[in-house]
């Protein structure tokens, strides 16, 4: 879907040491780092969540075996929401467009 706003992300890149590597938390503005360079202010994931975020480009083939709560797909659309309005220079406080809320926020 972000590929299709122009914004593709690269879900095994790390955005500070710029290596190919397991992603491991998000800095809370969109940029997903190793556990290398991760700090405590980073919001790590959850298993369950980075093994989903790591399927998104494949995810149609997964979906009979995950079992979501909503608990991860809080997780995954908070980065989801931050990686978007980091993109598009906006507020995460700003107002969200309704077609981008229901998109990201529907289970």
């Amino acid at each position: 879907m972000f590929q299709l706003l122009g914004i593709g992300i690269e879900l095994d890149l790390c955005s500070i040491c710029k290596q190919q590597s397991i992603i491991h938390a998000h800095t809370g503005t969109g940029e997903l780092v190793c556990k290398a360079c991760a700090s405590q202010s980073n919001k790590a994931f959850s298993p369950l969540a980075l093994e989903i975020i790591r399927l998104l480009p494949q995810i149609a083939n997964h979906l009979h075996r995950l079992e979501l709560n909503r608990w991860v797909v809080g997780e995954i659309n908070s980065f989801l929401l931050d990686y978007f309005y980091a993109h598009h220079k906006q507020n995460a406080q700003a107002k969200e467009p309704e077609r981008v809320k229901s998109v990201l926020s529907d289970p």
